[in-house]
This record gives structure tokens, sequence and C-alpha cells, in this order.
């Protein structure tokens, strides 16, 4: 049989498998309340016809541009949710998953690496059990994609001669700038395969990788901010919340069982690897990145989906130098693989449309938002200043529907300047107390978070009613 045809068949089994168990296992849509106003932002650009430079939202919105970076990807999440609903984009969320890890073992596959199967599996294990853990709808997923598709066009370019995958680029990197700030990615991807020209002496790479450098820098600037995007991206590297966010916070052993597991195995194989062996099966390339995502996921976390992403030639490479030969390999008849791929989709659309019949919350994860809370605060009192908790202020934009004006969200730096941000971090650090704030501020009411309630003053608590009683959050309202 035609070799294309059995790689086919093998993805397309590995895109249901990949599927059925995330189907199972993935986050719930609303984990990251980032999701939220994603979908918001792309109905506010969608209704206006326009990008806005400055929050709509927040009643602190107007003290710094908002750079919304993401304006592409917010359109898609918010087209795809009037099309298909919460309960759709769950799906949505499962199909980007599966698709991410059948192309990244597409991607490494091709390489034709000297490794066992076994590594590559077992790399792409790794890789999957991150994103159960840490897989949202939110467009660091086109970074995930985008990494590879660089990856391989370079790959190609440079080991296997090919120079039309460099056409293929810039039209990529239009994408890529116009969806995720992670698109600053493209430089360090670029760069390592324009170092090892450099230590090769390959003129001929050198000089067409600077041209491409070039040209994708030049495609960065075609965004509705120009030049700006690149200040819009280092707010959000070097805005003074970062230290507060868990997701930028560096590594500790034990934080999360998958950037753990992920971290041990590197260890054990690596140790493997220093004592029996010396040299890896992978290029110079896929080494250096690898080892850069290591080193980039230990200062922080949030780099840790671009080392399983990136990282997965430089994992396979190191764990296959520290495997056993297989003595009993398993090979699957095309007619089997036919078989399990349509029972798995059977399997998981039935799941998938069980929840949707039962309306179960489960695969959508609005039960730990106050929803309800929202939507009375919003109905009764629209036009309302409110302080809130951090992570409630996307939710608040999504199902407030712009009616309430909020004092925080996920955006951060890239919305809010760095006196709000101090103001925020003095709330968390209980330099200032909620209340206090919100005397400070001005506003018409508090959604805040019963156990930080307790926390506050009873002088304090007198000036404000409780006229909203969630299960975990009041909506307190100040006395006239």
């Amino acid at each position: 049989m035609n070799k294309t045809n059995i790689n086919y068949r093998n993805n397309l089994l590995l895109f249901f498998i990949a599927f059925f168990l995330f189907t199972l296992s993935s986050p719930p849509l609303f984990l990251d309340p980032d999701v939220a106003w994603h979908i918001a932002a792309g109905d506010y650009i969608t209704k206006s016809k326009s990008i806005p430079f400055y929050d709509p939202w927040s009643y602190v919105g107007l003290e710094q541009q908002w750079y919304n970076i993401s304006w592409l990807w917010d359109i898609l999440c918010s087209f795809l949710n009037q099309l298909v609903g919460f309960h759709g984009l769950s799906i949505v969320l499962t199909v980007f998953l599966s698709l991410i890890c059948t192309y990244c073992y597409q991607s490494l596959v091709s390489r034709k690496y000297p490794i066992s199967h076994d590594a590559i599996m077992i790399s792409l294990a790794l890789t999957s059990l991150l994103f159960i853990e840490i897989g949202c709808l939110r467009p660091q997923l086109i970074s995930c994609i985008m990494i590879t598709f660089f990856m391989n066009k370079l790959y190609n370019f440079y080991y296997l001669n090919d120079e039309k995958a460099l056409n293929k680029l810039p039209f990529a990197t239009l994408i890529w700038t116009n969806s995720h700030g992670g698109f600053l990615i493209l430089y360090a991807l670029l760069g390592v395969f324009m170092a090892i020209a450099v230590y090769e002496k390959n003129k001929v790479a050198i000089k067409k990788i600077i041209k491409i450098s070039i040209t994708c820098s030049l495609t960065t600037l075609i965004n509705p901010t120009s030049y700006k995007i690149y200040i819009g991206s280092l707010r959000t590297l070097n805005s003074v919340v970062i230290d507060y966010i868990n997701e930028w916070r560096p590594f500790f052993f034990g934080q999360s069982y998958s950037f753990s597991m992920l971290f041990l195995v590197l260890i054990m194989a690596g140790c493997a690897f220093h004592t029996h062996y010396t040299e890896l099966r992978i290029k110079n390339s896929d080494w250096l990145i690898g080892l850069a995502f290591l080193i980039a996921s230990l200062l922080s976390v949030r780099n840790f989906s671009n080392l399983a992403i990136s990282g997965m030639p430089f994992i396979a490479g190191i764990v296959d130098r520290s495997l056993p030969t297989s003595k009993f390999t398993v090979k699957l008849k095309n007619a089997h693989k036919t078989l399990i791929s349509i029972l798995l989709i059977i399997v998981s659309v039935s799941i998938h449309a069980f929840l949707v019949i039962t309306k179960d919350d489960k695969k959508i994860g609005l039960n730990r938002v106050p929803v309800e809370l929202i939507q009375y605060t919003a109905n009764n009192y629209p036009g309302s200043k409110i302080i809130n908790n951090y992570n409630l202020g996307g939710y608040i934009i999504l199902f407030g529907n712009g009616k309430i004006k909020h004092f925080i969200d996920g955006r951060a730096g890239t919305a809010f300047n760095e006196r709000i941000l101090n103001e925020f971090i003095d709330i968390i650090n209980r330099k200032i107390s909620v209340l206090e704030t919100a005397v400070k501020h001005n506003v018409d009411g508090v959604i805040i978070h019963k156990m930080v309630f307790k926390q506050e003053s009873e002088i304090q608590k007198k000036n404000w009613n409780i006229v909203y009683n969630s299960k975990k959050y009041y909506l307190l309202i100040k006395n006239k």
C-alpha cells in the first residue's frame, strides 16, 4: 500500500484517539476566565465593525490604550459561539487539542529520525497530559500550531533543501501576529537556525534566513496597531502583575502533575543518556530549541506548553536513548485501524451529544462562576461601577453584556496601566482592603468573595448592603 495512505491512516487513528481522550479528560471551556473576554471582545468587534483601541468595559480603561493583539482569535471565538454555543465551543476545544497533538506527531515522524516509535509516543503522551491540565480555548493554541509549523518549514528548508518551504512563513506570520503575542517566538526559531547556519558556515542558508527574517519582521507590522504591537506584547511580559499570576511564575516541583511529570521524565532520561550515550539522534536545531524552552519553562511555567510542542523532538530524542529495544511490536491492520477510528468517533460524539441533551455543565465549567450574580447586577444596577476580583473580570464582561463597569480583568498590562495594576497588587498584599479601594474609587458596588469579606473591618462593612448572596460571592451595594 502507498506509504502516504499508511501515514494518513495512522494520523487519522491518532486524531480519533486524542479526540476520545480529550472528550473524557480535557478541561472545561471556562477553566480560564480569559476565554470569556475573548468571546466578548469578538462580539464587540463584530457588532461595532471596528477594533477598539480603548477598553469599552472597565471604568479605568481609558487610562491606557488597549493592545488587543488577539483580535482575529476573538472574532473566531465569537463567530463559533454564535454558531454552536458553549457546548459547541467545548467540542471545538477538543478538536483543537486533538489536531495539535496529531500535527506534532506527524511533524516529528516526518523528520525520519532513527529513534523508536515508543519514544515518540511517550513524548506525545507527555504533551497530551499537559494539555489535559492546561488546554484552554485561548490564542495560545494558535501559537502551538504556529511553532510546529515554523519548526517544520525551517527544518525542511535547512536539512531537506526545500527552499519553497520558506515562502509559506510570511502568511503564517500574518495570522500569528494578529492572533497572539506569542508571535515573538518566531524570532527565537529563526535565530536558532541562523546560529546553526553561521556555525556551519552555510552562506546560502544565512542569506535566505536573513531575507525571510526581514520579510517576517515587516509582516508583523500588518496589524491594527502597527509597530505598537510590540509595545502591547512587552506589556504582557513586563507588567508588575506578572509575579502574581500563577501561569507566569517559575517552576517548582509538585505545583502541577503534568509539568512535574514532564520534568521528571527529562531528568531521568537525561541522566540515563549522560551515563550510557554520547549523542542524540536528532538535529542540532531540535536540540537547541528544546533546551531553550526547557530553560524558559523553569523560569515561567507558561512556557511548558511551548516546551511540550517545540520540544517534542528533544524529548523523544532523550527518551529514546534511555529505552530498551522493544522485543514485541504491535502492528494493526488497516481494517482494525478503521474499525477503531469509527468506534472512537461514535463514542466521542455520543458523549458530547449526551452532555448537550442533559444540559450537563461538566465540559463548560460555569458551575464555579457566579453567572446569576453577574446577571442580577447587570439587570438591576446597569451602568454601575463595580470593584471585582481579578479572575471574575472576564466573566463580568461576557455575562454582564457590557452593562457593568468593572475594575480589572485578565488582560492585565495590555489594557491597564501600572497605577491600576499596583492597586490590584496592594489589595492582594492586604496593604489596602477591597472596601477601602471601593471607597477610593467611589464605586457603586463590590463583588467580593465571602472569605475576603470576613477579613474586612466592621467599620467598612457598615457602608455596604448585601443585596445578593451566591455560593461563594456577595454583591455589595453602597448605602445611600
